[in-house]
């Protein structure tokens, strides 16, 4: 698993593939698509990126991983009126353990099936748009004491 710093430079380098450059995001008409589709029928096409983050949780922070995700997150993804978390919420897929890994530990994964262009998936600044600064700083430290992360790109093709 990555540690912390390769954490932050996954996510570093997600943002510098030219979907989330702050100069070119989308609008709010150009995301209307992706909204409007039903959920099930969100998934990359031939050429499209996707993401696939695996996070593994140790046992005695399981519980809690899960009511952040819950009442943190997906709260807050839920409330938020911001039409770029709205059609990334169409494209992503959660996934929880079925069960405990040999070493103890509980693995989930997020896909982003496919990354919506020109969008943000930087957690940590949705957190602060939400939440504001203070909260949003106490609940990423608090996920990133609770995880480790291995971000993997890939690109759909058509074989």
């Amino acid at each position: 698993m990555v540690n912390k710093v390769g954490t932050f430079l996954l996510m570093i380098f997600i943002l510098n593939l030219g979907y989330a450059q702050e100069s070119d995001l989308a609008t709010e008409a150009e995301l209307q698509p992706w909204i409007d589709a039903e959920k099930e029928s969100v998934r990359a096409k031939t050429g499209d990126v996707i993401s696939v983050d695996l996070l593994s949780v140790s046992d005695d922070h399981k519980q809690e991983f899960e009511t952040w995700v819950a009442d943190v997150l997906y709260d807050a993804l839920y409330k938020s009126d911001n039409p770029m978390k709205k059609a990334q919420l169409n494209a992503v897929r959660w996934f929880e353990p079925m069960s405990q890994n040999e070493d103890g530990s509980w693995s989930y994964c997020w896909i982003m099936d496919p990354i919506i262009p020109k969008t943000v998936y930087d957690i940590e600044l949705f957190l602060k748009q939400e939440l504001g600064a203070d909260e949003a700083k106490m609940q990423w430290e608090k996920y990133l004491s609770m995880v480790t992360q291995q971000q993997v790109l890939l690109r759909q093709t058509d074989k």
